[in-house]
């Protein structure tokens, strides 16, 4: 317990070597937003790690319902730190980074799309057994067609895995703020570029992008490519 508390204490210092009040008063708003919301955040794991007596099992997936989503809302938070820094979307990659992409996809499987839950061509349907909740870990099953997969999930393990990648995460963009002095940069993959792009109405063009976004939102999905031009 003491080194989980040690990484969040240290990811609260990386957070505030950023001073937060001075995006606020360059009136960067996706920056202080973000900064924020990985306080408050930071704020809900350790309330979630407090000792309390007498919890009855609504309680603990109250909790947890709160645990997930905040480290969701940090995930997000880190990956629009990248952006505004860098201007690059491909800096935090949360699909390919295991650590990020698993505490996605168990915070869609409990909290976000537990009747509804789009994986690879199917559909599946994620059941909590919130008899088993407690401040150590957790149990869900997924019903996909046939098949039923049990998931017994380590809650310390889990905070442990995204504090780390998140102060590694935060001290590379904080390297990038302020010892490099750049503002732009140049950034090299191997991607799908259309031969011929399409203009569609500003409707039309709306929806397509909500689309990508949603299939961007798929586990299973690591990039999704078109020829809508910007």
């Amino acid at each position: 317990m003491d080194n989980l508390i040690n990484l969040i204490n240290e990811n609260n210092l990386k957070i505030d070597k950023f001073n937060i009040n001075n995006y606020f008063n360059d009136n960067n708003y996706q920056m202080a937003s973000s900064l924020k919301a990985l306080m408050i955040s930071n704020d809900i794991v350790l309330s979630f790690l407090k000792e309390e007596n007498e919890l009855s099992s609504g309680d603990y997936t109250l909790r947890l319902y709160a645990l997930l989503q905040a480290l969701f809302v940090s995930i997000d938070s880190l990956y629009q730190i990248a952006y505004s820094l860098t201007k690059s979307k491909k800096f935090i990659n949360i699909n390919q980074n295991e650590n990020l992409r698993i505490l996605k996809y168990i915070r869609n499987d409990v909290v976000g799309h537990p009747s509804n839950r789009v994986v690879s061509d199917d559909y599946a349907y994620c059941i909590l057994d919130e008899n088993s909740v407690n401040k150590e870990s957790f149990k869900y099953h997924i019903y996909n067609k046939n098949k039923k997969e049990e998931k017994d999930v380590n809650i310390n393990q889990l905070i442990i895995s995204f504090y780390e990648e998140s102060n590694n995460l935060l001290n590379d963009l904080f390297i990038i703020k302020e010892n490099l002095g750049v503002n732009e940069f140049i950034t090299s993959e191997i991607t799908y570029v259309a031969n011929n792009t399409i203009e569609l109405d500003e409707e039309t063009h709306d929806k397509v992008l909500e689309l990508v976004d949603m299939l961007e939102d798929i586990d299973d999905v690591q990039n999704v490519y078109h020829n809508l031009s910007e």
